[in-house]
């Protein structure tokens, strides 16, 4: 009796979600993806690739993921994955915490450990560094998150380190094509959700007037665009294109909008917390665009087809992969990638264009919405 109400409790402070049984001679590839919503949507492909290629299509992959995640991985990517290990951003403090993780994953015996953040943090590097069987395979990365000095000493843990060429393969993506024997099909980086048919004709058939999605939420306020900001967007879009804005985000996202009377506003509608997150493609798939300053709502957008304009304050100046936009007789400028537009503060673009030093960061309220009205009229001539 006692030993079950331990392993209960055990199996409360690390949740796991088992797909398909593992057995003792398995061959078990563990893999971690640690880091939060965007990243893990910008680079969740990379089950697919492992699932499907010759090299580990026979094994077991167990994930450990961020819990934040998990609406995702459900409903998803389970398929591609044997278990998937809850890892808990807000828990890892605790020491009881990390020693029932560590247990959770040493349980079983790995052939081989893969790590395939390019940008590494503690988190990831701490679950490398405590796994006691496998070979260990990561990439050179970024020490952004760490510092040179972390990083040097985490550098030990692995058996080989990757060192791709791109300096922005967030996806990981030159991992994969050096690590794994797939079929070049399978190699194909493929940023997708594998929507259901039926729910996404509900969404269409419950929400068939033309609409923008508006996602204001943040990891941190110094990269919250002011609301105020948002309100002039939803009202050029519905006074210009007749276009409502639907507001989204979790619950905890209304305290942007309480000091703002939106109900008496008939264009915007706020939908915060009343979607899980793994909902949101289908809501995204059906927008016309999605105004954020959140990279999670930018990589969802992506990977259903929409565009999006993102607002930052930071800076890409030196990113290959993206293309500058100039009007300079109406003083507007903007980045460009794929399927979204990113506008910066102004006084970056000045920076830039003046060759002064560029700042870490500047203050994202120096956003100029004439950007913005730019970028939206090229999305909507378009479509």
């Amino acid at each position: 009796m006692i030993k079950k109400i331990i392993k209960k409790i055990k199996e409360r402070i690390v949740k796991k979600h088992i797909f398909n049984r593992i057995k003792k001679d398995d061959k078990i590839l563990f893999v971690t993806r640690v880091d939060l919503i965007g990243d893990y949507v910008a680079s969740k492909d990379f089950l697919r690739i492992l699932r499907n290629s010759n090299r580990f299509k026979n094994y077991k992959i167990i994930l450990c993921a961020n819990k934040s995640v998990k609406d995702f991985i459900l409903d998803f990517d389970k398929k591609y994955i044997d278990m998937y290990i809850e890892f808990d951003t807000c828990r890892y403090i605790q020491h009881v915490y990390r020693k029932y993780l560590y247990k959770a994953i040493n349980k079983y015996k790995y052939e081989y450990v893969l790590n395939y953040m390019s940008v590494r943090n503690e988190w990831s590097e701490e679950i490398i560094k405590h796994i006691k069987t496998g070979i260990k395979y990561g990439i050179v990365g970024k020490d952004w998150n760490l510092g040179a000095g972390k990083k040097q000493t985490y550098d030990k843990c692995y058996d080989k380190l990757f060192d791709t060429t791109c300096e922005y393969d967030l996806c990981g993506l030159e991992f994969i094509n050096l690590l794994t024997n797939a079929n070049e099909d399978d190699k194909k980086y493929i940023h997708h959700f594998e929507l259901n048919p039926k729910t996404l004709e509900k969404f269409r058939e419950k929400y068939s007037k033309p609409y923008a999605v508006i996602f204001p939420s943040a990891s941190e306020k110094k990269k919250r665009m002011p609301f105020d900001k948002y309100i002039q967007l939803m009202k050029f879009l519905y006074d210009k294109y007749r276009i409502i804005s639907f507001i989204l985000g979790s619950k905890k996202d209304n305290e942007i909008l309480q000091d703002y009377n939106i109900n008496a506003l008939p264009y915007i509608i706020n939908l915060c917390g009343k979607y899980k997150l793994s909902q949101l493609p289908y809501f995204f798939k059906n927008a016309k665009m999605v105004l954020t300053n959140d990279t999670c709502a930018m990589h969802i957008a992506r990977c259903v087809n929409t565009n999006s304009i993102v607002f930052s304050n930071v800076h890409f100046p030196n990113a290959p992969c993206l293309n500058v936009i100039k009007n300079e007789n109406e003083d507007i400028y903007l980045w460009n990638r794929d399927s979204w537009f990113i506008i910066n503060p102004q006084d970056f673009y000045y920076d830039l264009i003046s060759n002064k030093p560029i700042k870490p960061e500047y203050a994202i309220e120096n956003i100029e919405l004439n950007n913005a009205f730019y970028a939206i009229k090229l999305l909507l001539s378009e479509m």
